[in-house]
């Protein structure tokens, strides 16, 4: 008696595919080419990170001359945001899509908005070093990463190769 075993490796092709397509890309979070700060003209990831850096005022800001000190809302807010699980369910979702079957790419794609959220949550809710009392007096308030909105509702995700610079 004889019989022939069929195996279907297609699922597990496909997947083997997905993760390294998982590999290739990644996600993206900040300010990219072409995001102009209106106030200023100087491109939003630049302000980002002289915000957190610090820097020094240059000679045509209201305090020139003076320290603005770091606040590392990128490095120290959000990675520690990550790392206490912020977006996990985003994260589970393309685990998810990935081990039934769908497009994995798409799956990061529909998590950007999430990921641009915990950003802007991150520096809507920052508040150390606190402004000096000078900047107080001029905004009217003391929220140290807000001054019109404008970089914070900059913030953008996207999907992209990993190691390409956008």
């Amino acid at each position: 008696m004889s019989f022939n075993l069929k195996v279907d490796k297609s699922g597990w092709e496909k997947l083997i595919k997905d993760f390294e397509l998982l590999a290739q890309n990644e996600i993206q979070l900040g300010w990219f080419s072409g995001q102009i700060h209106s106030g200023s003209n100087v491109p939003m990831a630049e302000i980002a990170k002289d915000v957190e850096q610090g820097h020094v005022n240059g000679p045509s800001s209201m305090f020139p001359g003076a320290v603005t000190p770091p606040r590392p809302f990128m490095r120290v807010g959000l990675m520690g945001a990550l790392n206490s699980g912020a977006n996990k369910q985003q994260f589970q979702a393309m685990i998810k899509s990935l081990s039934e079957g769908g497009n994995v790419l798409t799956a990061m794609q529909n998590s950007l908005p999430a990921f641009e959220q915990t950003l802007k949550k991150i520096m809507l809710e920052w508040d150390a070093p606190r402004n000096a009392p000078a900047t107080i007096a001029i905004k009217g308030f003391d929220r140290p990463l807000y001054h019109s909105g404008e970089l914070i509702e900059g913030v953008t995700a996207k999907v992209a190769k990993k190691g390409s610079d956008a």
